[in-house]
């Protein structure tokens, strides 16, 4: 290889280098956006179960738009199962690893991962 070539072909792997870590940006940028939003319904979940469990949406000095922002987040997580639940809570609430999950609920950090994305998908 000659130095033309050489400069070429080290300007292609700066291009895909660069290239590549733009793509992995925004898809860390969506993954946290995506966990964000998890979290703000499930907060908003344990916030005010309380008010559903008396068939009841509405809380004093509650902006309607805030009723039906609650009773569509309580919707989607009654579908979770309890397990799923409980993960989700570990991990968004409780600020815990997979694997410290895993160690937690006595199983494996790929068994937490796979109850966690199967979770997610009915949230979402």
């Amino acid at each position: 290889m000659n130095s033309r070539e050489t400069a070429y072909f080290l300007g292609y792997l700066k291009k895909c280098i660069s290239l590549k870590s733009i793509q992995l940006k925004k898809q860390r940028s969506i993954k946290y956006e995506r966990e964000q939003e998890i979290k703000k319904i499930y907060s908003n979940y344990f916030y005010s179960t309380k008010i559903y469990k008396h068939d009841c949406y509405f809380e004093n000095n509650m902006d309607i738009r805030e009723v039906f922002e609650k009773k569509y987040y309580y919707e989607k997580l009654i579908n979770l199962t309890e397990k799923q639940k409980q993960i989700l809570e570990y991990i968004f609430m409780n600020n815990l690893t997979e694997r410290e999950v895993a160690k937690k609920l006595n199983t494996t950090y790929q068994n937490i991962n796979k109850i966690k994305k199967q979770a997610l998908k009915k949230l979402i």
